[in-house]
């Protein structure tokens, strides 16, 4: 299995942490909303939302920083088959 880890800092992709909602995600990429499992991910600190984020997450989406310093967003994790 791939995954959109940087092996040598264990953290997700900022390219991959976007703003959209997952429905606007699904559609931009052809995919249904229902394939996905949608998990929910919060920290105080960007570096440590992206460790935060699941190993088989395809994307991040919703992202938000509100505050200073605080970080939430929903990883989208294909289901499995």
């Amino acid at each position: 299995m791939t995954t959109n880890f940087d092996e040598n800092k264990k953290m997700f992709p900022l390219e991959k942490i976007l703003t959209a909602n997952a429905r606007d995600y699904c559609e931009s990429v052809g995919k249904a909303l229902s394939e996905y499992e949608m998990r929910g991910i919060t920290n105080v600190y960007i570096d440590n939302f992206r460790r935060m984020v699941p190993r088989e997450a395809k994307v991040v989406v919703d992202y938000r920083q509100t505050g200073r310093d605080y970080v939430s967003g929903t990883a989208l994790i294909p289901k499995q088959k």
